[in-house]
Order: C-alpha cells, then sequence, then structure tokens
C-alpha cells in the first residue's frame, strides 16, 4: 500500500487485516513498515468444506504491507525515502491510496486534497529511483556491449528505451513492449513497471460521480488500471464488529457486501489470480505448486 501521508493506507491496513497498526493524523505514523496477511473470501471454499466434510479450512491469502506514506524528493531520501522504495521493490504488485475526502481535521501534506496531484507526487518519486536504477544498469551494459556482448546489445537498446519513457513521464507498467524488452524489465525490478490498484479512499456514500473519485477514475480507465472505491473509515467501524453484526451494519449503510471483500478480489484480478484469466488460472497455479503468500 503507497500513497501520500494521512491518505488512510494505514486505516485501511487496519480493516483489511486486522492488525492494529498505528493510524495518527501527522506524517510518517508508520516508521516501521506494518505487514499483515488478508484472507481471500471465496464463497466457494464454504460449498468444497461442505462437500468433503473437511475439519480444517485454509483459505488463500495476500500478504499486504503498508508502507510509510511517500513525500517528494522521497527518491532523493526524503522522509526515509530510500528505505521505503527499498521495500516497494519486494512486492508484486502496488495499492495506490489516494485521498477522494475532504475533512478539515486530518491534515493534507499537499495544503488540500487534489488526487491528480498526489498521484503524480508518488509516481513521479518512484520514476526517478527508476531513473537512477536505470542509469546504473545502462552503465554496466555499455561495457559489456564495448566487449562484443550481443546480448548485451539488445539491453541497452532495452534500457534506453525504458529511460526515454521514463522521462517524458511515462509510467512503464501497461507498455506495448516486447517478450525480450518485458523480459529485461523483469530483471531491473522497476517500481514503475508493477501493476496497480487505485483504490479511491472517499467520505461514505461518493460513488463515482463524486468529483474528486471521477478523476481518478478516468486515469485508471486512461491506463486500463483497476479502480476500487472505498469508505476507509466505514469499513475500519465494520472490521470491529462481531462477524453476526456486520450484516445488518451492512445492510443499514446500503452495502450488499464489504469493500474489503472488493479490494481483495480486485488484488487477486490484478495478478491473474482469478478464474477467467487466461495466464495463470487457478488450476494453473495449483499445477505449477503456487501455494505461497502473494505480495502486494
Amino acid at each position: 500500500m503507497i500513497g501520500l501521508p494521512n491518505v488512510g493506507k494505514t486505516t485501511v491496513f487496519n480493516a483489511l487485516v486486522g492488525a492494529g497498526a498505528v493510524a495518527a493524523n501527522y506524517p510518517f505514523s508508520t516508521v516501521e513498515t506494518n505487514v499483515g496477511i488478508a484472507p481471500m473470501p471465496d464463497p466457494r471454499l464454504n460449498k468444497l468444506v461442505d462437500i468433503f466434510r473437511s475439519k480444517k479450512m485454509t483459505p488463500s491469502t495476500l500478504e499486504v504491507r503498508d508502507i510509510a506514506g511517500l513525500v517528494e524528493g522521497a527518491s532523493k531520501g526524503e522522509g526515509l525515502g530510500n528505505q521505503f522504495l527499498s521495500q516497494i521493490r519486494e512486492v508484486d504488485a502496488l495499492m495506490h491510496i489516494v485521498r477522494c475526502f475532504q475533512d478539515p481535521d486530518v491534515v493534507h501534506v499537499g495544503g488540500g486534497v487534489n488526487p491528480l496531484r498526489d498521484i503524480e507526487t508518488i509516481e513521479t518519486e518512484l520514476m526517478l529511483a527508476d531513473l537512477e536504477t536505470l542509469d546504473r544498469r545502462k552503465q554496466r551494459v555499455e561495457k559489456k556491449v564495448k566487449s562484443g556482448d550481443t546480448k548485451a546489445a539488445k539491453e541497452l537498446a532495452a534500457v534506453q528505451k525504458f529511460i526515454d519513457l521514463l522521462n517524458k513521464g511515462e509510467w512503464l507498467g501497461g507498455q506495448p513492449f516486447s517478450p525480450e524488452e518485458h523480459a529485461f524489465l523483469n530483471e531491473c525490478q522497476l517500481l514503475s513497471a508493477k501493476p496497480v490498484l487505485f483504490i479511491a479512499n472517499a467520505a461514505e456514500g461518493a460513488g463515482e460521480g463524486d468529483p474528486l473519485v471521477r478523476t481518478v477514475k478516468e486515469l485508471a480507465v486512461k491506463r486500463g488500471a483497476r479502480l476500487v472505491i472505498l469508505y476507509g473509515q466505514l469499513e475500519a467501524e465494520l472490521s470491529t464488529l462481531p462477524a453476526e453484526d456486520r450484516a445488518e451494519f451492512m445492510k443499514e449503510a446500503g452495502l450488499t457486501e464489504s469493500g474489503l471483500v472488493r479490494l481483495t478480489r480486485a488484488a487477486y484480478d490484478l495478478l491473474h489470480l482469478r478464474p477467467g484469466r487466461s495466464i495463470p488460472t487457478w488450476s494453473a497455479a495449483l499445477s505449477e505448486r503456487r501455494y505461497t503468500p502473494t505480495t502486494i
């Protein structure tokens, strides 16, 4: 989970994994990365338990990491940025929490709520960090090219292409790269190449027509990215209720299912772990013995 300080990352994290991490109204209340395991809700699993009369049920899970809020200059170490960026490199996908609610009691580091500006701030820092990574790699590859390494020549062309795109402010994820370029991209472990799920943390009742949410949706559509609208404070309250009281609470709030269920499902879709995806399907994942939690 990435985003600016005070956008609701830790509040959403707590509701998702029930970890009770610190959520405070000041930047960098999350100094150490919070790590939790979120179960994947799947009603089919309950039916399988009934059919086979299983004594134990173990759902699929996501390992979720709540990274401290990034700020402008993070790529240069501002706000412990280098430490946090290195932690982001380890995950498979990004949940970008974007503040889409007004609250005078919750400080905004930018002085006011502006989802597109906030997204640009975070993504710029990730891309600047990637440019440093690519510049170092380019220097190493150039030496191989001079020695006559033909594979290195292809890699150098790919690295230069990535650098040119980043210099134009282009996010690398979703770009139409060739299979060979994708292979080089994976080797580089670039932050801006990771799949992204945008999460609009909105005021209760705000939908896609809300002006703040709409700006995030339009960007997600343009990128071919996914968007989940979440009412972070409502979900936090919901997560503290006993299971038997949650259904009534959601009914009163006009919800058919928890936003966290939609969030977890969208995260699995993002990583191609849901049925209906061509690569890989769940059966394919099982055949390849992919039993370890996915990190997001």
